[in-house]
């Protein structure tokens, strides 16, 4: 009896040893699993700074204020008023301004979600994420402002241009009676 009383608290003290084996196993694989999991999301988080930063369209914007410019340049030393173009060309540097200083703000929301400590933010990571989304938006909503105004733009480049064929008629026309007088 004793020794059956024996073996059997050899055979607990097995079990619970390889319980509580199984149990650290088990803490450190989830320790482990989370850790992969922060360092997946902040790697991710990284990625997208670094996309956001390459491909924030003011390339593109500047490229339209460079082409304006150069059109009404081109325009006012040939004579024509301008002043529609310049109208124009303020109010673009204004929608280029807010969306570039919104953008600059979601870049800065989206680097400030690193800062949360991954698994113990309670929350706060999600909710940073979802500032930075809405400030996304917010400078997704001016770019939409700033191709919507281009039409405008273009809209009004082609109105001096139609002025300019008339008036280069006018001229025409006038050459034509003048030279049709002296006759």
């Amino acid at each position: 009896m004793m020794f059956s009383l024996i073996i059997l608290s050899i055979s607990m003290i097995a079990l619970i040893s390889a319980d509580s084996n199984s149990t650290v196993n088990s803490t450190t694989a989830n320790a482990n699993n989370w850790s992969d999991r922060c360092a997946a999301v902040d790697n991710r988080v990284a990625g997208l700074v670094n996309q956001y930063n390459e491909n924030n369209g003011t390339k593109r914007f500047s490229e339209i204020t460079n082409i304006l410019q150069n059109v009404i340049t081109r325009a006012e030393a040939r004579g024509y008023n301008v002043t529609t173009l310049q109208a124009d060309q303020v109010i673009l540097n204004e929608k280029i301004t807010a969306f570039q200083a919104n953008y600059s703000l979601f870049i800065q929301k989206l680097e400030d979600t690193r800062s949360y400590t991954c698994g113990h933010s309670e929350g706060e990571f999600q909710s940073a994420l979802l500032i930075a989304r809405a400030q996304l938006a917010l400078a997704r909503g001016n770019a939409q402002e700033v191709n919507q105004f281009k039409q405008t733009i273009i809209k009004d480049i082609k109105d001096l241009m139609n002025k300019a064929k008339a008036a280069a008629e006018v001229r025409k026309s006038a050459r034509i009676t003048a030279r049709g007088n002296r006759t």
